[in-house]
């Protein structure tokens, strides 16, 4: 997550996309797979769609 240098800490708000939005929809997931080799990233609709809904409310 990018921010302005002048923000101030946002381990609350990573903590809080770790908890409601990675275990979730992605740990929880068993079809989800574990590993992403090669840099891939989390292809993971629901996760990509409360990620967006989340970081909106703070714009």
């Amino acid at each position: 997550m990018l921010t302005d240098t002048g923000t101030l800490n946002m381990r609350n708000v990573l903590h809080q996309i770790y908890v409601n939005l990675w275990v979730e929809y992605v740990v929880k997931n068993p079809i989800c797979p574990v590993e992403h080799p090669g840099g891939e990233g989390v292809a993971n609709e629901k996760f990509e769609m409360g990620l967006e809904t989340f970081v909106k409310g703070f714009v």
